[in-house]
């Protein structure tokens, strides 16, 4: 069998796309699989935030073009750039096992973002990083910084920042964790909603991919997924909001920790929900719940 895969062109996304081809051609020893390379709208243009531009939503559109005009089968995504919600043409058929959700401070001159002097640069394009570190330290000058993780260590090598807040499973995948100054906590830096999981999109109506599928999906991550996705679909929050999640699983119990922050970071909202694992959507709407009786919508303008 062949199979066509569709990647962004980056040397992070070509790497996690060798994942998924590793896994494949372990589980499945006569599967032919072809790379097909794709240019985004959020990979060329670089010079505006991707709020601005309508979110990481754009990294995903243009992979789906090309599974709905039959020039790729399946395509690679960091979890953490997928809409909460997807057209009804799609699906996330497998995830790979979560590497870590960690958000990292990486600095040429700093050890840690206590170290920053006030009015120190600080660059990240994500709203959530902004809101987080604008809790933290309401003094720092938080600027957009956009590119690949190679682009971004070289504006702070330019001394263009003071530094980056970049995610740890990114670094670690390129194999550049020697930037790594300080990881973040999960409770002041709580990750984008599916931060350092690995997705496999396909269509809906390719039931014969889907169950292909089924040999190499993480179960225990897929239901992190669900119930980190189902909070955010329920606050109708973006990859533009300043939302985080993030869930775990122990003794077979599904623990969700959701926050919400206000753009400038002054307030903070927080909840935590346990359950079954089997009734992980249901999780992550008693997360919603609980976050907009608490006033969330407020925070996220809606």
């Amino acid at each position: 069998m062949n199979i066509k895969i569709a990647t962004r062109g980056s040397k992070l996304a070509l790497i996690q796309t060798d994942l998924i081809i590793t896994v494949l051609q372990h589980q499945y020893t006569d599967l032919k699989i072809e790379k097909v390379v794709v240019l985004t709208t959020g990979d060329q243009i670089q010079d505006r935030s991707l709020a601005e531009l309508g979110g990481k939503g754009l990294f995903v559109k243009g992979l789906e073009k090309c599974l709905l005009s039959g020039k790729a089968d399946i395509a690679m995504h960091s979890l953490k750039d997928v809409p909460p919600k997807l057209d009804d043409d799609f699906c996330i058929a497998a995830v790979l096992e979560r590497q870590s959700p960690h958000d990292v401070f990486v600095s040429e001159k700093y050890a840690r973002i206590a170290d920053l002097p006030p009015s120190a640069i600080v660059g990240t394009s994500s709203v959530r990083r902004k809101a987080a570190l604008l809790q933290l330290r309401s003094d720092l000058d938080i600027r957009m910084i956009r590119g690949n993780v190679d682009t971004r260590l070289k504006k702070l090598s330019d001394q263009q920042f003071d530094a980056v807040i970049l995610a740890e499973a990114g670094l670690k995948r390129l194999g550049l964790e020697q930037h790594i100054k300080e990881v973040l906590t999960l409770d002041s830096f709580t990750p984008s909603v599916g931060q350092g999981i690995i997705a496999i999109e396909c269509l809906q109506s390719r039931r014969d991919l889907i169950e292909l599928l089924q040999k190499v999906n993480h179960a225990p991550t897929y239901a992190i997924m669900c119930t980190e996705r189902a909070m955010n679909r329920a606050l109708n929050a973006s990859c533009n909001s300043p939302v985080g999640s993030f869930a775990t699983i122990s003794a077979d119990k599904l623990h969700l920790y959701g926050v919400v922050w206000s753009l400038d970071g002054l307030q903070k909202i927080e909840t935590r929900q346990s359950g079954s694992i089997k009734d992980a959507e249901k999780i992550g709407l008693l997360a919603a719940e609980d976050l907009i009786r608490k006033g969330a919508m407020r925070l996220l303008g809606l």
